[in-house]
């Protein structure tokens, strides 16, 4: 596979729009995943 993309990680790290972008795409907007209650690390991020 190609190198990850360090700006859409960067982008996605946040609980909101991962949220957002989750919800939009595969629940038609309705809030199932809600970003108060998870916790996000992509893929070549480190637990901090």
């Amino acid at each position: 596979m190609g190198k990850e993309n360090d700006a859409m990680l960067d982008y996605l790290n946040n609980n909101y729009r991962f949220a957002a972008l989750f919800n939009g795409c595969f629940f038609g907007g309705e809030e199932v995943v809600k970003a108060a209650e998870k916790e996000t690390r992509l893929s070549g991020q480190s637990k901090s």
